[in-house]
């Protein structure tokens, strides 16, 4: 994992193996992040599951 320069990494982010963020790239609360991401990235990813019949 790689963090540029003046990253702002939101509570809640869960950031995988092998990821690289450039400088100056924000990452939304909550986000799971895998990738390579360009400088002064704002990144929205977030992965939801539904469960049936609980």
């Amino acid at each position: 994992m790689e963090i540029g320069e003046n990253c702002w990494i939101s509570a809640g982010t869960i950031i995988l193996r092998g990821t690289k963020i450039e400088a100056n790239s924000v990452v939304a609360a909550g986000s799971i992040v895998k990738g390579d991401f360009p400088s002064d990235s704002l990144i929205l990813q977030r992965r939801t599951t539904e469960v049936r019949g609980c």
